[in-house]
């Protein structure tokens, strides 16, 4: 990645003159960190407003391989894609993401809890938007990044969408691509997968050749890419090279850059549809909020809750919206399950009512008394200037036990 620092061109030469000692020294670069604060707020305002937040991963995979392959390779990709795309800027690179327990066996494997990296995640996000990014995309190139951003995505969408932002989850520079890659290698009499595999191996060695060993390159199990010998890795590296590692990432690269393309483009137009759809909108908003009641998350509960909000238990109990979240950050409770089924959703005007019916089981920590009981409720939304909120919350007493 030593090839890519930034290059900075001051009038069209290194030592030439320029009649604005600013923009002379404005970086020629995709990367946000490259950037000073007005540079960025001049770069926004002309019209570069999407940008791209990619995940890595600190893992270990074989010897041959040194820790840090997710994150050189997430950085070039990256790199590729914005500058492909065009008026696009590159988030700094989220350096560790959910891992297999099976590679804390080896030192140097980091790990978070999903819910943790998205929670990272989420402020970056909202950080860009702040700073008036409109098209926000998440991406990863670890397998253990994929699930979590593909859930925050469309959470963050309804939350920032009321203010003409959007988030997207971007799945095919892995996934899809990981499938193209694997068949190019078979169509060559190649074993593709494994964890320090031929295509692990080939695309780090194409981007950060020092990150290879070449001299430790052995077999693993070819069989089950999933199952890791006393070494750490699985699969093949021995015909890895560095041109085949480039051929790989041009598939990851050209896959993202077109799925980015499709979701800039959106959906097509009718007349029906022209309108924003608040009641989906509505829906993935009530869907965060009873995630975040799970995980207890306190900042997500006060930004979708209304500053007057009231919540009214089966048993006649009202509670504000202090009370909540008093009880999530003392942990009052601590959730397995917090989950809603037959969601329905009604709009009238700038009013939407949620009804669900939601699967509540967990601990109380200050009784120490598990429950586990079903509800019916109906939340109430209400749309402000600030986006929708919801207001108002009833529950209804809890269902009898299933037989």
């Amino acid at each position: 990645m030593r090839n890519s620092l930034v290059t900075w061109v001051i009038g069209g030469s290194l030592l030439g003159a320029s009649s604005s000692p600013l923009s002379a020294q404005r970086p020629q670069s995709v990367f946000l960190e490259d950037h000073t604060w007005q540079e960025l707020r001049d770069a926004v305002a002309a019209g570069t407003t999407s940008v791209l937040v990619f995940s890595g991963s600190v893992e270990e995979s074989g010897p041959h391989l040194a820790l840090g392959k997710h994150n050189w390779r997430a950085r070039a990709y990256a790199e590729r894609i914005a500058s492909t795309l065009g008026h696009t800027i590159v988030a700094p690179i989220i350096p560790v993401g959910p891992t297999d327990s099976s590679l804390m066996r080896f030192p140097g494997t980091l790990d978070v809890h999903p819910e943790v990296f998205a929670a990272y995640n989420a402020d970056i996000v909202r950080s860009l938007a702040a700073a008036g990014f409109k098209h926000i995309f998440l991406l990863g190139d670890h397998g253990g990044d994929q699930a979590p951003l593909k859930a925050l995505a469309p959470r963050l969408d309804a939350e920032l969408a009321p203010r003409g932002i959007h988030v997207y989850f971007v799945g095919d520079g892995y996934a899809k691509s990981t499938t193209e890659v694997e068949a190019l290698a078979a169509s060559r009499h190649l074993y593709g997968a494994g964890h320090g595999g031929l295509w692990d191996t080939a695309e780090l060695w194409a981007v950060e050749p020092m990150a290879v060993r070449p001299a430790l390159l052995a077999p693993g199990d070819t069989i089950d890419p999933d199952a890791l010998n006393a070494r750490g890795m699985s699969g093949d590296p021995r015909k890895a090279t560095p041109q085949l590692g480039r051929e790989f990432g041009e598939i990851r690269v050209r896959n993202a850059v077109a799925q980015i393309r499709l979701l800039l483009r959106g959906p097509p137009v009718t007349p029906a549809a022209a309108a924003p759809d608040d009641r989906a909108i509505v829906a993935a908003l009530d869907t965060a909020y009873q995630a975040a009641v799970k995980a207890n998350d306190v900042a997500t509960m006060s930004r979708i809750l209304a500053d007057d909000f009231v919540l009214v238990t089966g048993r006649g109990t009202a509670l504000t919206k202090a009370d909540l979240l008093k009880s999530a950050e003392s942990k009052e409770s601590v959730y397995e399950h917090q989950e809603d089924t037959n969601q329905t959703v009604r709009q009238w005007g700038s009013t939407a009512v949620v009804t669900a019916l939601l699967w509540i089981k967990g601990t109380n920590t200050n009784k120490g008394e598990p429950f586990d009981y079903k509800v019916w409720f109906s939340d109430t939304y209400v749309k402000t200037p600030a986006g929708w909120k919801y207001v108002f919350g009833q529950a209804s007493l809890r269902l009898p036990a299933a037989p």
